[in-house]
């Protein structure tokens, strides 16, 4: 916009008196809120995806821990199977 038309723009809501003064002091401390409340989302918003991220990678330490478990869970099953089928086997001698 043009300096002119922002300056006249001013200059008529001064003329009113008090009540321009503080409309201009009002549109000036809205503006200032709304920059200050996005820069504090934009921030709340960086916090929590970077939260998000060390979550997922925990999640998935849990999923390969969870999954080697499983793995010698299953082994020590097999095992234990092999042993008892031995015993039987004895068993029958």
């Amino acid at each position: 916009m043009p300096d002119g038309i922002i300056t006249e723009a001013g200059r008529s809501f001064l003329d009113v008196g008090i009540t321009g003064a503080l409309c201009v002091i009002l549109a000036g401390v809205i503006v200032y809120l709304t920059r200050t409340h996005r820069t504090e989302l934009h921030e709340e918003r960086e916090a929590h995806q970077k939260t998000r991220e060390a979550q997922l990678e925990d999640i998935r330490a849990f999923a390969k821990l969870g999954e080697s478990i499983r793995e010698q869970q299953n082994a020590l099953e097999r095992s234990i199977h092999a042993v008892l089928t031995i015993v039987r086997e004895r068993g029958r001698e």
